[in-house]
């Protein structure tokens, strides 16, 4: 009696799996800007390829007096075709967000919460300025549809 075993491999995740502004992102960046009541934050961000450039990894570190930290990771979800977003962060938080990804230019993650009383929609957006700055937006909504800036930095490449 004779057996074989038939070994597949999985099938590679191409780098194109990150959206083509994931390249211009890698590296160190320093931040300053403002929050909507004028209030300064500056903030340390860091962004590189990991698991054979799969996933875009990120850590956020606010500045002084600002406590924010975060990690995440942005890739492809291989269950449907969209870019997405999954934040862990010092205060215990845990939010996946979609990606929106249309102009080359700008990444926008967004998600609704429903684990509140009001339903509430929330979102990241990563807009390219020149070659060595991009500015980065938190925003949130009751609707969706307007939206209300919450703080707003200007990253330059380290």
């Amino acid at each position: 009696m004779i057996n074989t075993l038939n070994i597949q491999a999985q099938n590679a995740i191409t780098p194109t799996t990150v959206p083509a502004m994931a390249s211009f992102l890698e590296g160190s960046w320093q931040g300053e800007g403002e929050f909507t009541n004028g209030r300064k934050i500056a903030a340390k961000a860091t962004f590189h390829l990991s698991l054979d450039s799969c996933w875009l990894s990120y850590t956020h570190e606010d500045r002084l007096p600002n406590t924010y930290k975060a990690l995440s990771m942005w890739s492809i979800d291989r269950s449907k075709p969209s870019f997405s977003a999954t934040i862990f962060d010092n205060f215990r938080g845990n939010r996946t967000f979609v990606g929106i990804n249309t102009n080359p230019d700008l990444i926008i993650l967004s998600r609704k919460d429903e684990t509140k009383p009001q339903q509430t929609f929330e979102r990241f957006r990563y807009m390219l300025i020149d070659k060595n700055h991009f500015q980065m937006s938190y925003e949130r909504s009751l609707d969706g549809q307007s939206w209300k800036t919450i703080d707003t930095l200007l990253f330059k490449r380290e």
